[in-house]
């Protein structure tokens, strides 16, 4: 088997989406805040894609759960017949 830089296999295994502590574990770093800072870089790609599937759940949320929406007007503290416009 080949031995590759850390630098390489510790870039790839945050690539592929693995959680904090398995990479802050492979880097033998005492943090995973020192990991994300020394391995970790932001691609446009998937930055992009993320904040679609994003979208995409809020989307279907407001779509499907009218019971989500009433309790983030709760939340957020609006009243209730001012929290949105009316509907046409």
């Amino acid at each position: 088997m080949l031995a590759l830089p850390a630098l390489v296999l510790i870039n790839n295994v945050v690539k592929s989406g693995c959680d904090l502590k398995t990479i802050q574990a492979l880097a033998r770093h005492s943090t995973a805040q020192l990991s994300m800072e020394v391995y970790a870089t932001a691609d446009p790609k998937r930055l992009r894609e993320a904040a679609e599937t994003a979208a995409g759940h809020i989307e279907d949320i407001l779509e499907h759960d009218s019971w989500c929406v009433f309790g983030v007007r709760n939340v957020a503290g609006a009243e209730h017949e001012n929290a949105t416009p009316d509907e046409p």
